[in-house]
């Protein structure tokens, strides 16, 4: 027995290390990812060195969290593929950064010092039990004269004392230290997120029919990554339009960090079902209105972005050579300062914004004589929504962002600004001073539906001062979008009840009740205002309640619902009253919610 057992496991080994022979390994690049509202698409690519028969590739920097039906691999014709493996990879030595060590090892000596504090503590106490143990005056010391008696009074003081000091220091260091060390291991968790990776593992079995080096992409969904929109609502004055700044918030756990990545972020949710749709009974009901994706405004995106400093500079000079002097170059103006052909061939052809060539007399009633042959205008790109392109789909939206991104595999949201739009809005004033003291500044934008909004909350800006958030919802049915942008404090509503004015009245079985209400508004701006109030009086749903509008004040009067709306013109330091009145007739036994 024990000689088979000694054979098998030179067979076990042999085999092992033809598996090992057999395997190569390498490291795949991301090259591209897709972000969707939840999950990403993630392109990668390596390359192998392979020989000419079956053989396994074992591929490392791969997300923890692939989708294997969702996997494509693809290579050179020379190359078939014939099957693969996925694990995660838990055996990975944890890489700890500089600060991660730094907070570790300052941990490790406040734990080392607390345990001498306590220490040291533990023998104050045993010392001050075995004082007090001995401080009773027995036996042959009852004979101590009153001199002997303060001595021994004094030194039990002195050292109880002491000792108690002591354990009392000792008690405060170790809360302090406690307090750094709790502090620390908060700051060491913050750390530990940044080196959470635990990528995955991927090995494929490959036919070569002829061997070499050859490049390898893959392809695959991950469900550990998302986006989510916000916004920035930016308005300056009444006036004016106000600026509505797309933004997304990314984050990724995928187990590897994405380094230097270009990202399109998309507004669809990739299909991870493939069975065909079956029709099934059609039963009406009501519901909520589902979300609707909207076209996007056209952003410009330009050529130039895609060409090289040498083939963007010899494209210029093409287009312009009909008037511009051979024997003399154009000057290049960036941002409005003119700069040299070196400075020129450096900038980055996807930084630049815009291009204008000058010729002839425009250039030189322009820059003067120095651009006698031309001048060549640039305009770089500036914010990070210079460098995004809408592309707009039938269903969906896709931002394609051309500008590397940094995305730790942490959780943590890293912010792209997308997209910045000018808005045009009618502004109101709005209140509801049954409900709040406060005068909002409304937004009405009309055919908002192309504004392509998502779901989300909203920073807002007034005269560049922030003042709160609101949400956006996408799911509006009308046809005009209302935002509420602001509260102005210089206009004041108050509503009070009139008492002299209301009063209660019985008829036989009945009771009646009449309601009377003041709305005052002050305009303490200095401009005109135009103000829309709000109020109500009750509505009956039972024939044994007679409610009666008896005034108001020439309001717009909705009587399905019992709203009343005042459309108010308000001059500066103008005040205006409004007053309505309604009365109440019910079953003098009853008792209504008024």
């Amino acid at each position: 027995m024990r000689t088979i057992l000694i054979v098998l496991a030179v067979l076990a080994n042999i085999g092992i290390c033809k598996a090992s022979d057999d395997k190569s390994t390498a490291k795949a690049n991301i090259t591209n990812i897709t972000v969707y509202r939840l999950g990403a698409e993630i392109q990668q690519s390596f390359k192998a060195t392979v020989k000419k028969e079956t053989q396994y590739i074992e591929i490392s920097n791969v997300s923890n969290s692939l989708e294997k039906n969702s996997l494509q691999i693809k290579s050179d014709n020379n190359i078939t593929i014939l099957g693969f493996e996925f694990s995660n990879t838990f055996l990975n030595p944890e890489i700890k950064s500089a600060e991660y060590q730094k907070l570790e090892d300052s941990i490790n000596k406040i734990v080392k010092e607390v345990n001498k504090l306590n220490s040291n503590s533990s023998t104050l106490k045993d010392l001050l039990s075995v004082l007090n143990s001995n401080k009773d005056i027995k036996g042959n010391q009852t004979g101590l004269n009153v001199t002997e008696l303060m001595k021994l009074m004094d030194f039990y003081k002195s050292k109880s004392t002491e000792l108690k000091n002591g354990i009392t220091d000792i008690d405060e260091k170790i809360v302090q230290l406690n307090e750094i060390k709790s502090r620390l291991n908060n700051q060491l968790d913050e750390e530990r997120k940044k080196n959470t990776q635990k990528g995955g593992k991927l090995v494929i079995q490959i036919s070569c029919a002829i061997a070499g080096t050859y490049e390898f992409k893959i392809n695959y969904l991950t469900p550990n990554a998302s986006w989510q929109p916000f916004y920035d609502i930016k308005t300056q004055n009444i006036n004016s339009p106000f600026d509505l700044i797309y933004k997304a918030k990314i984050s990724q756990t995928t187990g590897i960090d994405w380094n230097q990545v270009k990202l399109k972020l998309s507004t669809a949710l990739p299909n991870q079902f493939g069975n065909a749709p079956i029709l099934q009974t059609w039963f009406l009901q009501y519901a909520e209105p589902l979300a609707r994706l909207y076209k996007a405004a056209p952003v410009m995106a330009y050529d130039a972005a895609k060409m090289s400093a040498n083939e963007l500079n010899d494209g210029i000079r093409i287009r312009g050579s009909g008037n511009l002097n051979s024997n003399s170059k154009p000057i290049y103006v960036v941002n409005g300062s003119v700069v040299s052909d070196e400075d020129f061939k450096d900038i980055a052809p996807q930084s630049i914004k815009s291009i204008n060539v000058l010729k002839g007399n425009d250039a030189t009633s322009k820059y003067g004589s120095r651009a006698s042959a031309g001048a060549i205008e640039i305009t770089l790109k500036d914010e990070l929504s210079d460098y995004v392109t809408v592309q707009d789909n039938t269903i969906t939206t896709v931002y394609d962002i051309d500008i590397p991104f940094d995305i730790a595999t942490n959780g943590k949201d890293q912010v792209a600004t997308l997209q910045t739009q000018k808005v045009d809005a009618k502004y109101v004033f709005y209140s509801i001073p049954k409900l709040s003291d406060n005068v909002y500044l409304v937004a009405q934008v009309a055919n908002w539906n192309k504004l392509n909004l998502l779901d989300g909350e909203a920073n807002l800006f007034f005269e560049n001062t922030y003042i709160g958030k609101t949400d956006i919802s996408s799911t509006s049915v009308e046809d005009t979008f209302k935002l509420t942008v602001a509260t102005d404090k210089r206009i004041m509503v108050k509503r009070e009840k009139l008492k002299d004015f209301s009063s209660t009245q019985f008829l036989s079985n009945y009771k009646k009740e009449i309601f009377t209400y003041e709305i005052t508004v002050k305009n303490n701006k200095n401009q005109a205002a135009t103000t829309t109030i709000k109020d109500q009086y009750p509505i009956s749903s039972n024939k044994e309640i007679e409610v009666e509008l008896l005034e108001n004040n020439n309001a717009s009067v909705n009587t399905e619902t019992g709203e009343l709306t005042w459309q108010l013109q308000l001059q500066p330091n103008e005040q205006k009253k409004i007053r309505f009145q309604y009365s109440i007739k019910y079953p003098k036994d009853k008792k209504l919610n008024l």
